[in-house]
């Protein structure tokens, strides 16, 4: 079975990138992101105060192997290895309210730009000059979950990560 970007997030490593997402953080003055890397590749990422996650990044090297990832510290469905897609409703800065479509894993929700799945241009382009992120989030079960980050410098960000992780597909350019 093909192991899926995300999957292979231990809550440990989730753990670790929020502490040092948090004090990098503090060090950046125009941006809210913060950058870890491990084993040669690299991911930004951004936190809320409650430890929900932003984060861009590549689990092996090449084109096409950056996703985008958000991490909740509450369950969007029921553990199993299936992801479900479901919606989220994404609102940048003060702007109209876009619905997607995203895989829901059992804490992550994740975008990549794959020849199935092609959402991840898209919202890149959505984020790369925002400076405020509210994504709303349908779990399977339960009320709606809705996160808010501060994201101002994702096009930096976005750059860093395909860079580090030799992917030229990168659709900021």
């Amino acid at each position: 079975m093909r192991e899926m970007p995300g999957q292979s997030i231990s809550t440990c490593a989730l753990a670790a990138l929020a502490v040092v997402l948090v004090a990098d953080s503090a060090n950046a003055q125009d941006s809210a992101w913060a950058y870890f890397e491990s084993d040669g590749l690299m991911q930004a990422g951004t936190v809320t105060a409650a430890g929900d996650q932003l984060i861009i990044k590549c689990d092996e090297r090449g084109d096409g192997k950056v996703a985008a990832v958000f991490f909740s510290t509450r369950p969007l469905k029921q553990p199993g290895a299936r992801p479900i897609p479901r919606d989220i409703r994404l609102r940048f800065d003060n702007g109209a309210p876009r619905t997607v479509v995203w895989p829901y894993y059992e804490q992550t929700a994740i975008a990549m730009n794959t020849r199935r799945e092609r959402q991840l241009p898209e919202f890149l382009g959505w984020l790369a000059d925002a400076n405020a992120l509210q994504a709303q989030f349908d779990p399977v079960d339960g009320g709606p979950i809705t996160l808010e980050f501060a994201v101002s410098g994702a096009r930096e960000a976005v750059a860093r990560v395909y860079e580090a992780c030799g992917d030229s597909t990168n659709p900021l350019g």
